[in-house]
């Protein structure tokens, strides 16, 4: 296990990093030359980003004393996931997005053909990842509970749905704040909820019912202020370019206005935070490295 104490989150969040790709590159490099059209396309996305999921992986896997390589694994499967999820969703056919962290979308740079099928590569390459996993301490039925989470996730109950709602919703008249949290639940929330149950059933904790229902809890307050705090960001960036109100996208920040978005995002973390000591008194477990996560998702707007 990482000893990550007395690191800040910063520090940790890029040993995490770190160890997500080391298993991501490891992956890639066993991949055959011919693919290299393929191999291209997953380069340039998978290493990318602050690997926010893996951060949950690893804090609460950290916290249920879950071995180092299942954490990796299992963060590395989801990262696999979430990477599809974004090219696809950039696609022109869905939300046509063109600028994708800071630089060119898959499909700009690789082509649509390409991206598409990236993105098919790397959903099965999550789930190839997962098979793998250490069974010693896993059972038959914990794996196949572990699977089955990101099966979920990132399907018609998960991502998949998420994206069919918001392609149909995307006029501000048919949009209320209800049906805005239901696709988020699906488009984010589920992917984080999934990651969070992932872990948990990979540790020895996996027959705690009630500990399960805080980490349910947990993740749906902590993924909707994820996204809040994604919408904000996103409508100071697009507030010059009125590239929100173009393309009829609607967020937490249009729909209800900035002060009540932060006063939502207050909400959620606060109920965040009772979830995280609640698991502190009932189980005594370590839950800073759980805190620092929740407190970089608050304050990461700011």
């Amino acid at each position: 296990m990482i000893n990550f104490s007395g690191l800040s989150f910063h520090q940790k969040s890029k040993i995490i990093k770190k160890q997500v790709n080391d298993i991501l590159m490891q992956k890639v490099r066993s991949f055959q030359k011919i693919h290299r059209n393929l191999i291209n396309v997953i380069r340039y996305i998978i290493f990318e980003g602050k690997k926010i999921r893996s951060c949950f992986i690893y804090s609460v896997g950290s916290m249920l004393k879950v071995s180092c390589k299942q954490i990796s694994k299992i963060a590395a499967s989801v990262e696999c996931m979430h990477a599809y999820s974004l090219i696809h969703d950039d696609l022109p056919s869905m939300d046509n997005d063109d600028i994708r962290r800071n630089k060119k979308s898959c499909h700009i740079v690789f082509g649509e053909a390409n991206a598409i099928l990236a993105g098919n590569a790397l959903q099965a390459l999550a789930f190839e990842l997962l098979l793998s996993l250490n069974r010693k301490n896993l059972d038959h039925k914990s794996h196949l509970q572990i699977i089955r989470e990101l099966t979920i996730a990132g399907g018609i109950k998960g991502i998949c749905g998420g994206q069919s709602l918001d392609i149909s919703k995307k006029k501000r008249c048919h949009m209320n704040i209800e049906l805005l949290n239901i696709i988020y639940f699906y488009k984010t929330v589920s992917l984080i909820r999934a990651s969070i149950r992932m872990i948990f059933y990979a540790s020895r904790y996996r027959y705690e019912k009630k500990l399960i229902l805080i980490l349910d809890d947990y993740s749906e307050n902590i993924g909707l202020l994820f996204q809040i705090a994604d919408d904000l960001i996103d409508f100071k960036k697009d507030k010059l370019k009125s590239q929100n109100q173009n393309k009829n996208k609607i967020t937490y920040p249009i729909l209800i206005g900035i002060d009540q978005s932060k006063k939502s995002i207050k909400n959620l973390y606060k109920k965040s935070i009772r979830n995280i000591f609640l698991i502190k008194k009932k189980y005594g477990f370590n839950i800073d490295m759980l805190c620092n996560v929740t407190d970089f998702i608050l304050f990461k707007n700011k």
